[in-house]
């Protein structure tokens, strides 16, 4: 039986290519922290465990050059074994919320099931400083959002494909199970009604840089709070965050009336949460929203809101983020071709 907290292998050799009506990726969860897809880097193909980043650009990957101390844990990726590497000889440098990565730039091929991606550039990861990685089961990310948002105006690996015509249609598609099922998976090109119910709604990208959409309010039981009554509310669809993030203003008066007990005694009485995207309205349930752990020292369960403030500064804010907790209850699709954000009601199970 596959261990839940082990990252699935899929080691497989890739051949020619030829356009792909649906590619399947499975993902692992774990413990509905992280959502981790295999990819192979090089020819032949190194396999390495991704974080598929719809909130970042870049393609990362571990380096066997690095020697911090969280890469000792992690497959890297050897230029040396590849007979398609290319170096090009130039630096990178990016901040992220828990640590600072530096990296060189390469080019190879990444394969993706199906997929073979040609001349793609990426990072190699030869220093850590700060906790990116640590205790973490993945060994790079893969972004997914726009290439406004790319460091040095390197081509993304999803333009790539599209400029390589791989896909006939540009767009991808995730399915998130819970834990501790392991349903999950990443579908490039065309969309598997397996794994949601019809219909799926769309929304217009309103800023091409995160997968962002407008939210027009947020209603408890049916009351509305008019947190976007002055100004639009932005949402990013971020396959990178595992909770809903907002500015801090809105999220404490939020908080204030979701007041979940630690020890869980008012989770029947919680309210139903209602997003107001567009014309339609996407309801959580407490199920949905509230995160239940065991809590060890009680012997008991601990809950807490899955929601926490977090202001990002103009001109990216300010902003809100549904993470993988929203990408639960509902499948997301995020459509190239059209700019558009599909959303509709994940099936609970396969």
């Amino acid at each position: 039986m596959q261990n839940p907290d082990k990252p699935f292998l899929e080691k497989r050799f890739i051949g020619q290519n030829s356009i792909q009506k649906e590619v399947h990726l499975t993902l692992a969860n774990i413990k509905n922290t992280q959502y981790i897809g295999r990819i192979g880097v090089g020819s032949p193909p190194q396999f390495i465990n991704v974080i598929f980043d719809t909130g970042s650009t870049n393609l990362w990957v571990q380096s066997a050059q690095c020697t911090s101390k969280y890469c000792s844990n992690h497959e890297k990726y050897d230029e040396k074994l590849s007979n398609t590497h290319q170096s090009l000889e130039i630096d990178l440098e990016v901040e992220f919320g828990t640590g600072v990565v530096k990296g060189i730039m390469s080019q190879d091929i990444i394969s993706i099931n199906d997929l073979q991606i040609q001349n793609q550039i990426f990072a190699e990861i030869v220093e850590e400083n700060g906790e990116v990685f640590k205790e973490t089961k993945f060994s790079g990310i893969m972004g997914l959002a726009f290439p406004s948002m790319s460091a040095n105006h390197y081509t993304p690996i999803f333009d790539n494909i599209i400029q390589q015509k791989l896909l006939s249609f540009n767009q991808f598609a995730f399915y998130f199970s819970e834990y501790p099922k392991q349903e999950s998976v990443i579908i490039f090109g065309e969309n598997d009604p397996k794994y949601f119910n019809e219909p799926i709604l769309w929304f217009p990208v309103s800023r091409k840089y995160y997968w962002e959409i407008e939210m027009t309010d947020i209603s408890i039981n049916g009351q509305r709070m008019n947190l976007c009554f002055f100004e639009k509310c932005r949402v990013a669809l971020d396959t990178g965050t595992s909770l809903i993030t907002g500015g801090s203003r809105d999220v404490v008066q939020l908080l204030k009336v979701l007041n979940i007990k630690e020890d869980c005694t008012n989770m029947e009485e919680m309210p139903t949460l209602i997003f107001h995207l567009g014309d339609f309205e996407f309801p959580m349930h407490p199920a949905d929203y509230i995160l239940k752990n065991k809590d060890s020292k009680k012997n008991g369960n601990k809950c807490r809101v899955g929601i926490m403030p977090l202001d990002v500064p103009k001109p990216k804010g300010p902003l809100w983020v549904f993470g993988d907790i929203f990408i639960r209850k509902y499948y997301t699709v995020f459509d190239r071709d059209n700019e558009r954000v599909g959303l509709a009601l994940a099936k609970k199970s396969l």
